[in-house]
């Protein structure tokens, strides 16, 4: 979890990545869950969210299985390979 800086460092935003091999067996979703626990219980932070490119549907449905609701979609927000994506905030 990465801390938000001045205004925002109440908040904090979730990152992973899992090899491919492992999707599907509800790892991230239990990391999700214990990684978050851990952080509201030892830090300063009031808020988590999580950031994920379009079309990403196994990263929202752990998300959302975790607790997260999602928030808000910026639209072609994240540009990458040439190619933008909108970003979906859980």
């Amino acid at each position: 979890i990465t801390p938000g800086e001045f205004e925002y460092s109440h908040n904090g935003e979730i990152g992973y990545w899992l090899n491919k091999a492992y999707w599907g067996q509800g790892i991230i979703t239990l990391a999700i869950e214990l990684i978050c626990n851990e952080a509201f219980a030892s830090s300063h932070l009031n808020r988590i969210f999580g950031a994920v490119f379009a079309g990403n549907t196994g990263s929202m449905k752990a998300l959302t299985k975790s607790g997260f609701e999602q928030e808000a979609v910026l639209k072609q927000a994240i540009y990458k390979n040439g190619v933008f994506y909108n970003n979906h905030i859980f």
